[in-house]
């Protein structure tokens, strides 16, 4: 199974997938790079969100540097160059201070990942 085919649970039913991207980019101010959203739910999918739930600052920044170590190819280089070009994370897929800010937020909504990854 493809990155792509995995998907991503909101908490909650009525959550509106479109809206929020929308909303979540006008509020973070990331309007000029427009991969940010799509690069943080490839990465998201792959972390999985409830790892990131009530997790610290360094297991978050630590989980998404080695998710973008090992999948790099898988999540495009143009995305990680978004990332980094949004002040979210260095070129390696070290998160900033903003970056860990970000990634929490994005991942507040869901509650989990569908679908397993075959290597």
């Amino acid at each position: 199974m493809s990155i792509e085919a995995l998907k991503l649970i909101p908490q909650d039913e009525s959550f509106d997938e479109t809206t929020f991207d929308q909303e979540f980019t006008k509020k973070n101010k990331l309007q000029d790079h427009p991969e940010v959203v799509q690069a943080l739910k490839t990465i998201l999918k792959l972390i999985n969100p409830v790892r990131v739930h009530g997790a610290g600052d360094h297991e978050i920044t630590t989980l998404f540097r080695d998710t973008v170590f090992k999948n790099r190819n898988s999540i495009g280089t143009s995305h990680l160059d978004q990332l980094a070009e949004a002040g979210l994370s260095d070129t390696t897929g070290t998160l900033t201070g903003q970056g860990i800010t970000v990634v929490k937020a994005f991942a507040a909504p869901y509650k989990g990942v569908e679908g397993e990854l075959a290597y």
